[in-house]
């Protein structure tokens, strides 16, 4: 895995009714370990910002890194982008999930995976609260929801997509996005 660091404004995003709070717009810096399986062997650094309720890369900039190759095309087609975004996302914490945090009061936290078994009695509001927040936190960080609640769930696909529609009519889930701090 390269190494990453970030830094990030006072601004940021409220995703998916206020689900979760994204800080960006931020900066990301990775670049390869040297111990790297396939390291692309330039250093990148990242303009990350939220488009249609997605962390996504706006700008990027590759340098040579000392004693490496020049930057060519080939170095940059192997940027892992993407990866770089979901960790930059869940690693470094760009997205949060908002909590209840006593009183009035709502705080950030790192995102929680439900439990393994959180679907195991079917489409309950609470089965339905969880599906919602993992779906929010995959398309806020750039993942596939479908693929994550498959992998880490079993939960095949149509289940997804008929649990995430039954969310929507409910309310559960909010596809509204603003911006604060500006």
């Amino acid at each position: 895995m390269p190494a990453y660091s970030t830094s990030s404004t006072d601004q940021g995003w409220l995703l998916y009714g206020g689900r979760l709070f994204a800080a960006a717009p931020a900066t990301v810096v990775a670049q390869p370990k040297p111990d790297d399986e396939d390291p692309w062997e330039v250093k990148v650094e990242m303009r990350l910002d939220i488009q249609d309720g997605r962390l996504v890369c706006t700008k990027l900039s590759a340098e040579q890194l000392p004693d490496g190759p020049p930057v060519t095309l080939d170095n940059i087609r192997r940027i892992p982008v993407a990866r770089i975004v979901a960790a930059a996302a869940d690693e470094f914490g760009l997205i949060t999930e908002r909590k209840p945090g006593g009183g009035y009061s709502l705080m950030s936290t790192g995102f929680d995976w439900p439990a393994d078994d959180f679907a195991k009695n079917g489409p309950t509001p609470d089965a339905l609260e969880d599906i919602t927040r993992v779906y929010a936190f995959c398309m806020a960080s750039g993942l596939s929801p479908n693929a994550e609640l498959l992998k880490r769930y079993g939960i095949p696909k149509p289940t997804t997509s008929r649990w995430i529609s039954t969310a929507r009519r409910r309310g559960i889930l909010v596809d509204e996005h603003r911006r604060i701090g500006e």
